[in-house]
């Protein structure tokens, strides 16, 4: 008899393994950020509160020094990641959907490729239709055709 293995309700369904690495490094890139700038403030305020103290404003600026370097480290590999996505020809998921994930909706929906809209074509309208006679050289104008075998329509009197 085989075993049939279903979700749990309320289990995510349809979830792929790019869907997954895809939460993975948005979750870690979010923490990180989220904790350098935590770490900032932290280092801020240890600052404020040192009084003058020479060893606490120092080691304020340590922690201030350490969170700046952290977030240069994360935009680094932000743009490594970004780098080596456009080098490979792959679609980069952490510019292309990139989204918060929350409780609801852990992971990010998969972004559908847009088509562009068609380009119009130009057609010709109904007036346009005839077909259009240049006189040829050797005809002459209706000008130059006058009564009598006079130019202009003045007769030789």
């Amino acid at each position: 008899m085989p075993i049939d293995i279903v979700p749990p309700p309320g289990a995510v369904a349809d979830t792929t393994l790019e869907q997954v690495i895809q939460f993975i490094i948005t979750l870690l890139f979010a923490t990180g950020v989220i904790f350098a700038i935590a770490f900032l403030i932290y280092g801020g305020i240890r600052w404020i509160i040192s009084g003058g103290n020479k060893e606490k404003v120092e080691a304020a600026r340590g922690h201030i020094v350490a969170s700046i370097v952290g977030l240069v480290i994360i935009a680094a590999a932000f743009l490594i990641f970004a780098a080596i996505f456009q080098i490979l020809g792959a679609r980069n998921p952490l510019t292309e959907g990139l989204c918060i994930p929350t409780l609801q909706h852990p992971f990010c929906p998969t972004p559908t490729p847009t088509t562009p809209p068609p380009t119009p074509t130009a057609t010709p309208s109904a007036e346009l239709k005839g077909t259009i006679t240049l006189p040829d050289a050797k005809t002459p104008s209706p000008k130059q055709q006058t009564p009598g075998g006079t130019k202009g329509g003045q007769s030789a009197r």
